[in-house]
């Protein structure tokens, strides 16, 4: 059920409070990230930015946001069967809205039940 045009006040969450959160006091997976980092090039981010940015305007009742929604989805298709994940369970796809221009929903299945949020 899609509830982004839907007014909210929350009051449930104003009368519970809010939980304490603990973060963590250093940075985990160092020896898994540092490697991946030396594969990351500036000329990649730049041609991706460059044609992201190049859509006269990405304003969600335009034409112009929905080409834009269509290429982002397409960029983050080609990464999930590039890299594999779609072996895994990853997967993206349009969630619509009444207005034209989509969101885009990319799934990363876990390998438990307990909840993380990226």
């Amino acid at each position: 059920m899609d509830i982004t045009s839907t007014k909210h006040t929350y009051p449930h969450v104003a009368l519970a409070g809010l939980a304490a959160v603990t973060y963590p006091s250093r940075p985990a997976y160092n020896d898994t990230v540092k490697p991946l980092l030396k594969t990351i090039k500036k000329k990649n981010m730049r041609k991706h930015l460059e044609t992201f940015t190049a859509f006269h305007t990405r304003y969600y009742k335009s034409d112009y946001g929905v080409q834009s929604a269509t290429w982002l989805l397409d960029q983050v298709n080609q990464t999930i069967v590039a890299s594999g994940a779609d072996k895994h369970g990853a997967t993206v796809s349009k969630f619509p809205h009444p207005w034209g221009q989509f969101s885009i929903i990319a799934r990363i299945p876990g390998k438990s039940n307990k909840t993380v949020v990226v």
